[in-house]
């Protein structure tokens, strides 16, 4: 199979709102049931996307929900869904209120590159 590989380049600026815009639609995402809880382990949670946070000076108290998205299943094992709900809850309102705080009430960012990627797996019989 044959596909593009975009990347998406966001302005140094804009990081954190980036950030907290996508952080904000991926926490809905799963609240609202479209993605499994554990999405946030393999999207926001990692550390290649976090680091840059920690560059850009975002504080500690928030990099706390992108760094703990990754323990949304734990929550739901040992809390059961009102557990998730809560930590959702907790998550969402603290990043909307880091969003508000910003001064530029937007973000700049465009899709780069568009090379082509083979997938090998596929041509010998892999999934």
């Amino acid at each position: 199979m044959i596909e593009r590989s975009y990347t998406l380049a966001v302005a140094s600026a804009d990081r954190e709102a980036f950030a907290l815009c996508l952080a904000l639609g991926t926490l809905e995402a799963i609240r609202s049931g479209s993605w499994p809880i554990n999405a946030g382990a393999s999207t926001i949670a990692r550390r290649e996307f976090v680091d840059p946070l920690v560059e850009a000076g975002v504080p500690d108290e928030i990099l706390y929900h992108f760094r703990n998205a990754d323990a949304l299943l734990a929550f739901g094992v040992l809390l059961g869904a009102p557990g998730v709900e809560r930590r959702l809850n907790d998550a969402v309102a603290a990043l909307k209120a880091r969003l508000a705080t910003l001064s530029r009430p937007s973000w700049d960012a465009r899709w780069e590159g568009g090379e082509v990627v083979y997938h090998t797996s596929e041509a010998v019989g892999g999934s």
